[in-house]
């Protein structure tokens, strides 16, 4: 059995991304993610990349948001999925860290073992040294985890419609605004 060699578990996941190679191209590309960690990830894409090339990578993580994530490209072959397109290495280099704590969530919610030889020790601990990344302060408020950017909007919305609503309704007793017909 080969010893994992990566200083972050790896997680199985199946994200679209988009990327952009740096420096000066600001043209993203779309791509797929296969595994990720604290530490890089596998990316498939429709082009190869050159090793050792700096890379920024966004991904929509489903209840944390958006992150982006520099990095640089390990390694780059033929995709083994018989695709025709390519796969990609990519480690992480110095993360934003509010990104760094959106990704360490979403991580310590999706760590599985791999195989019977992983204990429930193993897990935990793997768990809990993915979660020491992230800061409760920015992540788990109260206990809960932070609602994403798009619930954020849409709750917002709502509020300020139910005060626009009220502000036109108290506008039109004031002025003795009164309807002959709802419809």
């Amino acid at each position: 059995m080969q010893e994992e060699r990566r200083a972050s578990p790896r997680v199985a996941v199946s994200l679209e991304a988009a990327y952009r190679l740096s420096p000066g191209n600001p043209m993203p590309r779309p791509g797929w993610l296969k595994d990720i960690s604290l530490g890089g990830s596998l990316i498939y894409q429709t082009e190869p990349l050159r090793p050792g090339s700096k890379i920024s990578v966004t991904i929509g993580l489903p209840s944390e948001g958006q992150v982006v994530l520099p990095g640089t490209v390990a390694w780059c072959r033929e995709s083994r999925m018989g695709h025709g397109g390519y796969e990609a290495g990519i480690r992480w280099g110095e993360l934003n860290p509010i990104f760094q704590a959106r990704l360490s969530t979403f991580l310590a919610h999706r760590v599985q073992p791999k195989g019977p030889e992983i204990s429930s020790v193993a897990r935990s601990a793997a768990t809990a040294r993915i979660r020491s990344y992230a800061p409760a302060s920015l992540t788990e408020p109260f206990g809960r985890p932070t609602p994403s950017p798009l619930w954020r909007l849409i709750i917002l919305g709502l509020i300020g419609l139910g005060i626009f609503l009220l502000v036109t309704l108290i506008w039109q007793d004031l002025h003795g605004y009164r309807p002959t017909h709802l419809f």
